[in-house]
């Protein structure tokens, strides 16, 4: 994909957040400066465990980018 086709996904992406109200998407379009970086995705799991956590690291130089995690389901269905 090209970078101007990567961003106008994010950008779609990034206005269809769950719970990302009505101002937050008029100050998304409000931020000019746009930039693609190389990302990976280092994912952590295992077969004991049924939580997750992601973390996403700049490519280049294993800067930061973002991190998730997935806290485990509790026994019993509570």
């Amino acid at each position: 994909m090209t970078h101007e086709q990567l961003i106008a996904l994010a950008r779609t992406r990034a206005e269809n957040i769950n719970g990302m109200h009505e101002e937050d998407v008029v100050i998304l379009k409000m931020l000019p400066k746009i930039r693609v970086r190389e990302a990976v995705v280092v994912y952590f799991e295992g077969d004991e465990h049924d939580g997750h956590t992601e973390i996403c690291l700049d490519k280049d130089s294993g800067e930061f980018i973002s991190g998730t995690m997935s806290p485990r389901k509790a026994k019993g269905g509570a």
